[in-house]
């Protein structure tokens, strides 16, 4: 059993959740709400869409960083999504009963999910200037499960593989003191303040308000966090270049770490974050090392 977090690895009193980020259309800008719901497969409504190319194969702010521009609300019986020029589709929480189910493609997993219709495809289509379906998750019925060693077997909307991503405030500001880059660059569903910078590395099970979770991967990090999440325009090699200079794991930048849902639970902005347990032995991230 790992060891029990003390005030002298850890100052909890003051550790606290600082902000809620719900992705509904995934790689399409966020919601911050006050409270949210945390269920087994993430926050509720978290990545629950995805945009699909003609093939089925998943589209993002790899290929389309214009989706970053996209806003999104969410109503009580349906998100609102809203492109750089002001026009508006509506996608309902409940989808059509008789609406097929396509195969699709995310990375290197098949997917199962419903398509949403010619409407709200062909405003998506016209927003981004490229054929697309939008489709809903279905993990119950979704064969799909995390086979990774960490992943136990975790079964989600359509983040990549993992439930929930945290990230430490302190963390970013250590790395990045300027301020040229905000936490947005990272796209995490909860942000922590109040923890020493890269505390998180030692920590095994956290619990915010009736939530546990469990700290079990760092989060590899790609080119998305080289868009301005503002302007939807890629910038060079930065923040990644940086990164990789002082935040490798297994020769890949890291920044934030993946967490499985071991309690489900309603959470809310300044909950304490109490940390339950260590990790028995520290995950070496360091300075990239050239062969």
């Amino acid at each position: 059993m790992s060891p029990v977090a003390t005030q002298d690895s850890v100052s909890q009193g003051s550790i606290r959740l600082h902000r809620i980020g719900v992705h509904p259309v995934k790689s399409c800008r966020a919601v911050h709400p006050e409270a949210w719901r945390v269920e087994a497969t993430g926050l509720e409504l978290d990545r629950a869409w995805m945009l699909v190319d003609p093939d089925g194969r998943f589209i993002s702010q790899r290929e389309e960083p214009a989706m970053a521009t996209i806003q999104t609300t969410i109503e009580t019986d349906a998100v609102i999504v809203r492109d750089r020029d002001g026009h508006v589709a509506r996608i309902p929480l409940s989808h059509d009963p008789d609406a097929p189910v396509r195969e699709v493609r995310l990375h290197q997993a098949d997917r199962l999910g419903i398509d949403f219709g010619d409407a709200v495809a062909d405003w998506f289509t016209a927003a981004l200037q490229r054929p697309c379906r939008l489709v809903q998750a279905i993990p119950a019925r979704d064969p799909w499960e995390n086979h990774e060693p960490e992943g136990e077997r975790a079964k989600t909307r359509f983040p990549d593989l993992y439930p929930i991503l945290v990230a430490s405030e302190a963390s970013l500001q250590a790395l990045f003191p300027g301020g040229e880059f905000g936490m947005d660059r990272f796209r995490p569903n909860l942000t922590i303040s109040g923890a020493p910078a890269f505390a998180e590395d030692q920590w095994k099970r956290i619990q915010i308000g009736d939530v546990v979770l469990e700290l079990v991967k760092p989060c590899a990090r790609c080119q998305v966090t080289t868009v301005d999440q503002s302007t939807g325009v890629r910038q060079g090699p930065q923040p990644l270049q940086d990164l990789a200079k002082s935040r490798s794991w297994h020769r890949k930048p890291v920044f934030g770490w993946n967490a499985l849902v071991r309690s489900t639970g309603e959470i809310r902005l300044g909950d304490r974050v109490k940390v339950l347990d260590l990790k028995l032995e520290p995950t070496e991230i360091g300075p990239s090392v050239r062969e």
